[in-house]
């Protein structure tokens, strides 16, 4: 991934990561924004794409080509962890791909990732 890009994360709710192990494939939902755009960040035996908002904030990340489904290895895999605390890391939730996500909102007294 060029880093020529700049993303902003909001950190307002807990990541919600989606899994489909059968098709080695994972979402990261990290947002109820509409995707305005999509940027593939990562191509070859495993892929990864970034979902944005119109305001190049992420939406999703989806991992295709795993089976590892842990946040911090999906966002290693894709080059962008620098937009991830640990705490944010650790508070991830994890469910089936035939489960809706539902984002819930993180307590305030989580620190963004540029703090």
């Amino acid at each position: 991934m060029s880093r020529n890009y700049i993303f902003h994360v909001e950190h307002d709710f807990v990541p919600v990561v989606v899994i489909d192990s059968d098709a080695g494939a994972a979402y990261v939902k990290l947002s109820e924004s509409p995707v305005s755009s999509t940027l593939n960040l990562k191509e070859g035996e495993v892929m990864a794409n970034l979902d944005l908002d119109a305001g190049q904030r992420i939406v999703g990340l989806e991992v295709v080509g795993t089976h590892e489904f842990n946040l911090a290895r999906l966002i290693e895999i894709s080059g962008i962890g620098e937009y991830f605390t640990k705490d944010i890391i650790d508070r991830a939730q994890y469910v089936r791909s035939d489960t809706p996500p539902k984002l819930e909102p993180v307590s305030a007294d989580i620190p963004k990732a540029d703090e």
